[in-house]
């Protein structure tokens, strides 16, 4: 329980990362006094790591969303997320799962891409999990949007 009373201490990035390994293991722990502990811990862990995943995905849907004015007010995309600031977002879509980084953004194949990094805090381009493997090994949460490709439009 200390553990994540600490994890609420430290930054959004540490907190955010913290897996059911980076709890220490203690043997008072494993006393029948502490077992509800041993159980619901997991759980809380679980919890917490959703609630961060839920985050990203609506950080996702509003950078989106922003940058649909933005097309509406510019008849094209933005290139960069950056363009969206100030006029549009007052500071840049920070990814709760990098410590000082910020969602990705692109535009290829009539898509706009918006994603984070996701829960394994690796960039793999705005990827999808990968059937067969959970959301913690592979892929990124995003979100996209279908775009027209003669015109960027929608």
């Amino acid at each position: 329980m200390n553990a994540i009373i600490n994890a609420a201490d430290k930054d959004f990035y540490t907190a955010a990362t913290l897996s059911e390994n980076d709890i220490p293991s203690d043997d008072s722990l494993n006393s029948p006094r502490y077992t509800l502990n041993a159980i619901l811990l997991p759980a809380l862990m679980r919890a917490y790591s959703s609630h961060v995943r839920s985050i990203a995905q609506a950080t996702t849907v509003r950078a989106a969303l922003v940058a649909l004015i933005y097309l509406d007010d510019h008849g094209k995309m933005p290139d960069t997320l950056e363009a969206l600031t100030p006029a549009y977002l007052p500071a840049l879509p920070r990814d709760p799962f990098t410590p000082d980084g910020f969602l990705c953004y692109r535009v290829d194949d009539g898509q706009a891409v918006f994603y984070s990094v996701g829960t394994n805090k690796k960039d793999d381009g705005g990827t999808e999990t990968q059937p067969g493997k959970g959301i913690f090994q592979s892929g990124d949460i995003l979100f996209r949007l279908s775009l027209n490709k003669s015109n960027g439009n929608i």
